[in-house]
């Protein structure tokens, strides 16, 4: 009995029970409903010339099992069978670049619900830019940048005339998405140049003076640059008399293609001089355009000039990195002129900058780019062999430019206190 009463104790230890807790606790119930309340909401679609960019939110708590996104260029799928597969994705967004420039693309999204199967939920129509467009919203954004710091900083494009009307053409409508946001347009050469004293194609000056009259009639100031050897007072004539004949009433300017010390000694009486205060492009008779770096010398005669508008770059001494940009009160300098050696009105002061291409001289070049080039350079281009093609639409292209303490626009903005800009390259859609 004493040995059948031990081996009744044992089993009760190794079953974990005694006679005194011999209640044996219930398993923990186990959850087998994997159902997801993932649920997209607001799908939206965003693009630029060779990207459409697609986002989306989570309506409920769990995580998407899985989104599908499909595209058409005719109509929005309804199915999974319908138009082409983009990607797949797990999370809130991507990217399609597969697109072409120009073109209206639909995008479906389709989740996997509880059961499993891909749903269609909502679509979103988007067209891609054109470059042009991509040119015109870059120019918009440095100008409501620079407009943050100075709500009447000049903006002015360099050879993008065709951008004035909506079909590019000098008999088509205003393009008010650019006519809007530029305070005049330039454009070199026009009589003569690139070389001194070569004169332009009649074909070409003729375009030119189409679109010129397009800007004018829609009081838009024209400013014109010719090339001219110093001197060459034929040349210089000339361009002056074509850009106020009758029916042109342009702003001109012919200087030698190439200043180091010196401004041009002809005409020694600028067209229009005046001591007024010249607050606006309009109210300009008469420019001065240095889109090099200046030496101390040309920095001084210009200080000393009598023009009503100064375009410079804000680099000196043939070197573009920061050591070497103009100071505030280097500027703040110029901003009066100096009629016959004395002090003359305020004038505007405007910075030169280049949006259309990359300088691997300037301050913001990464060493780098030396080796690897970042996707959004191109080759470099047939006349230098420092400057490259650019996509001008690219994001780290424009962060480059403005909208953060080491952009082209921050400088130009709030360290030195420019007037105005303006934009070289602006009709670097032409390159693609």
């Amino acid at each position: 009995m004493k040995k059948k009463l031990a081996l009744l104790l044992l089993l009760a230890i190794l079953c974990g029970c005694t006679a005194a807790n011999n209640i044996i606790e219930p398993e923990a119930e186990v959850d087998t409903d994997t159902s997801s309340d993932a649920v997209p909401s607001s799908f939206e679609a965003s693009a630029s010339v060779d990207r459409v960019s697609l986002s989306w939110n989570n309506a409920g708590t769990d995580a998407f099992e899985g989104i599908q996104i499909r595209k058409s260029t005719t109509v929005a799928p309804a199915t999974i069978f319908d138009g082409s597969f983009v990607d797949e994705t797990t999370g809130l967004g991507l990217t399609d670049l597969d697109v072409e420039y120009n073109t209206t693309y639909y995008y479906s999204l389709f989740f996997e619900n509880e059961t499993g199967e891909l749903t269609y939920h909502d679509s979103v129509e988007v067209t891609t830019k054109t470059y042009q467009g991509a040119m015109i919203e870059l120019i918009s954004n440095m100008r409501s940048y620079a407009r943050q710091h100075n709500s009447s900083f000049k903006v002015i494009p360099v050879n993008s005339l065709e951008l004035l009307t909506s079909d590019f053409t000098s008999s088509g409508s205003l393009n008010s998405a650019f006519t809007g946001i530029i305070d005049g347009i330039l454009q070199t050469p026009v009589y003569f140049g690139p070389v001194n004293n070569s004169a332009v194609n009649v074909s070409s000056t003729n375009t030119y003076e189409a679109f010129l009259d397009v800007a004018e009639a829609a009081s838009i100031p024209a400013l014109v640059l010719d090339f001219c050897a110093d001197g060459n007072t034929t040349c210089v004539d000339t361009s002056s008399d074509n850009a106020r004949d009758v029916g042109n009433e342009y702003i001109n300017l012919a200087r030698p293609s190439s200043m180091t010390t010196t401004l041009p000694s002809y005409p020694s009486t600028l067209t229009g001089e005046s001591n007024s205060d010249i607050s606006s492009i309009a109210s300009a008779n008469n420019f001065l355009y240095i889109d090099e770096p200046l030496s101390d010398a040309l920095l001084a005669a210009v200080g000393n000039s009598e023009y009503d508008v100064i375009i410079i770059n804000i680099f000196r001494n043939s070197a573009d990195d920061i050591s070497n940009i103009l100071s505030s009160s280097q500027v703040n300098s110029l901003k009066e002129k100096h009629n016959s050696g004395g002090s003359g009105g305020d004038r505007l002061v405007l910075a030169y900058v280049d949006i259309g291409l990359a300088d691997a001289n300037h301050y913001y070049w990464d060493s780098l780019w030396d080796s690897v080039k970042p996707s959004w350079m191109g080759d470099e281009t047939s006349g230098s062999s420092d400057e490259y093609f650019i996509n001008y639409w690219d994001s780290e292209w424009h962060d480059i430019l403005y909208g953060n303490t080491t952009s082209y626009i921050y400088y130009v903005t709030r360290e030195l206190n420019f007037d105005g800009m303006v934009l070289g390259n602006a009709n670097a859609y032409r390159n693609f």
